[in-house]
């Protein structure tokens, strides 16, 4: 039977041939084929999540933020109507943007097709102390957050910690440890 590596914590998962997904039995990740997009929901979180800024001001002063996952329809002005509120200036992330102090990386880690290229980049993108916030749906025991559209990745907390910390990054900050949406800010050392 042929096998895969998990993305997570890379241990072998035997898997059936044309199998659509796989789920690790060492560490609960599980990757599923995307539900379909519903028309008339809206993909962009990140005026929810703004309610986390202050928190990692206080961890880091900065005067930027850059912004993964922006929608692509005119994303300068999704972000300079969101961030009028906010002593910090969004910006849409870019691959090529390099010496960044803070990205916001809200509900994105569900649709990444390669998660440790994804957290790879960021952490390059990064300068030395800079600071990564993520927020995603994760399962919890007798708990579990409902699929969100296009959604193919499914985590639970520990998944999280261990994919940060393989690829250099330290806890800074994680917020409703028992909800079933995780906010963590993690700092790149």
């Amino acid at each position: 039977m042929p096998s895969v590596h998990c993305p997570v914590c890379g241990a072998t998962i035997p898997r059936a041939a044309g199998a659509p997904g796989l789920a690790c039995s060492f560490c609960g990740f599980q990757r599923r084929p995307a539900i379909e997009a519903d028309a008339t929901a809206s993909p962009f979180w990140l005026q929810r999540s703004l309610a986390d800024l202050p928190q990692l001001l206080r961890i880091r002063p900065v005067s930027e933020i850059f912004v993964a996952g922006v929608p692509p329809q005119n994303p300068a002005r999704n972000l300079k109507r969101l961030g009028r509120d906010y002593p910090v200036k969004l910006i849409p992330l870019v691959d090529s943007d390099k010496n960044i102090d803070a990205i916001w990386a809200d509900m994105c880690l569900p649709f990444v097709a390669d998660l440790s290229a994804f957290l790879n980049r960021k952490f390059h993108q990064l300068t030395p102390g800079g600071l990564l916030y993520l927020s995603l749906p994760v399962k919890r025991p007798l708990r579990a957050a409902a699929a969100l559209p296009g959604q193919i990745n499914f985590f639970r907390p520990k998944n999280i910690m261990f994919l940060l910390e393989q690829r250099g990054f330290k806890m800074a900050w994680r917020k409703n440890r028992f909800s079933s949406t995780l906010r963590i800010i993690a700092r790149r050392d």
